[in-house]
């Protein structure tokens, strides 16, 4: 049996993607929010309602940073107010989430200011969790003698 690798670089349309299958249930946390991500989450959210949240680090740094946009942050925000949604907000989020009912993704978003631009294609490294669940998690630090 092949599968797809858990680890993989992607790119905002991946990711789009994956918002775009979510049918039951959509998690999105991260930094901030492109316009073309805050468009599919805004239809994600008149599909799921109230089983779809989103967090994101609303900190103008962020923006300055290029971790997504003003223009992405505000047409997010005017969408969940209109459908009587709320944007969670977790200071200082570098890392991002998106979790369906299939499939799990963790990513690194890449800020702009690092990158040198806008990009509508930034790849990210991220890891995929597709259908496999740990059976158990173990703990343990570096001074772990079973380790």
């Amino acid at each position: 049996m092949t599968s797809a690798p858990s680890i993989k670089s992607v790119d905002d349309q991946a990711m789009i993607r994956l918002v775009e299958t979510a049918r039951e249930r959509l998690v999105y946390v991260a930094p901030g929010v492109s316009e073309q991500m805050s468009r599919a989450l805004a239809t994600a959210w008149c599909r799921l309602g109230d089983r779809m949240a989103v967090v994101l680090d609303a900190d103008p740094g962020c923006c300055r940073l290029g971790y997504g946009t003003e223009a992405g942050l505000k047409a997010l925000h005017e969408a969940a107010a209109g459908l009587g949604a709320v944007v969670a907000h977790q200071p200082h989020l570098r890392i991002g989430v998106i979790i369906t009912e299939h499939e799990t993704m963790i990513f690194t978003p890449s800020p702009l200011l690092i990158e040198g631009g806008a990009h509508s294609n930034r790849e990210r490294m991220r890891s995929r969790c597709q259908d496999r669940r740990p059976r158990r998690w173990r703990m343990t630090s570096a001074s772990d003698p079973e380790e």
